[in-house]
C-alpha cells in the first residue's frame, strides 16, 4: 500500500508539473488527491516507525515503569504517614513528580526514541548501587504533565506527530515542578492521574506478559 501511494504521488506530481494549461477544476481535483495522498503516506511510514519502535523499547520501558511504580507507591506511603504539616508541600511535591514520572512510562509516544528516566549505578564488581534519576526528556516530561491535566493521554501515546524529528509542542505547558536529576533516594516520585490506555492493551504488554515478580524481587 505504502509503495502503490508512493507511486502514485509521483504520478500526479509529474502531472501537475507538466500540464501547465490544465482546466482549473481539473488541477484543484488532482491537488486535493495530493494532499489526500501525501497525508495517508504519512500516517502509513508513521505506523511503521512505530511498530518498529516498540520491540525496540519494550525492556526499557517495561523495567522503568516497574521502577517508576514502586517509587510512586514509596511516595505515597510517606505523605500518609507522615503528620509534620511542614513537610507535606516537599512531599505532595515529590508525589506529583512521581505520578509524572509514571505516566511518562505509560504514555512516552511510541513512534519516538525513548529517553530513559532512569540510571542504574554500579560498583567496579558490577554490582547494582541504586538508581539514579536523569529526568529523561525534560520537553516531553513537561508535555505528559500537561496532557494528564487535559486528560489527552492516550492521544500523546499513539500520537503520530511526535516523531523523532519533528519538534515537541511547548505552548500551553506551564511552569510547575521541574524534575531534577538527582537520586532516587528522592526517589519518591510518581502517579496523579496514572491513566492505563483504554480501548487497548499497554504497548509493552503487547510484547509479552511479564509479570513484575519475573524481574524483581
Amino acid at each position: 500500500a505504502v509503495n502503490a501511494t508512493k507511486t502514485r504521488i509521483r504520478d500526479l506530481k509529474r502531472q501537475l508539473a507538466k500540464a501547465a494549461d490544465m482546466p482549473a477544476n481539473m488541477r484543484n481535483t488532482k491537488e486535493r488527491e495530493l494532499a489526500a495522498c501525501e497525508h495517508e503516506l504519512a500516517i502509513a511510514q508513521g505506523e511503521q516507525i512505530k511498530q518498529k519502535m516498540i520491540p525496540k523499547y519494550h525492556m526499557v520501558r517495561f523495567f522503568e515503569r516497574q521502577k517508576a511504580t514502586r517509587i510512586l507507591r514509596k511516595a505515597e506511603r510517606k505523605l500518609k504517614e507522615n503528620t509534620d504539616t511542614e513537610q507535606q508541600t516537599e512531599l505532595k511535591e515529590a508525589k506529583h513528580i512521581a505520578e509524572v514520572d509514571l505516566n511518562y512510562t505509560l504514555f512516552y509516544p511510541l513512534i519516538r526514541p525513548y529517553v530513559s528516566l532512569y540510571s542504574t549505578k554500579k560498583d567496579e564488581e558490577g554490582t547494582s548501587k541504586g538508581i539514579t534519576r536523569l529526568g529523561g526528556d525534560k520537553i516531553m516530561w513537561e508535555l505528559v504533565e500537561k496532557k494528564m491535566r487535559d486528560g489527552t493521554m492516550d492521544a500523546l501515546r499513539n500520537g503520530l506527530e511526535y516523531r523523532e524529528g519533528v519538534a515537541l509542542p511547548q505552548e500551553g505547558v506551564d511552569e510547575a515542578p521541574k524534575p531534577k536529576a538527582d537520586k532516587a533516594t528522592k526517589k519518591d516520585q510518581q502517579k496523579k492521574h496514572v491513566q492505563k490506555p483504554q480501548g487497548s492493551k499497554d504497548p509493552d504488554e503487547e510484547m509479552g506478559e511479564e509479570s513484575d515478580d519475573g524481574f524483581f524481587e
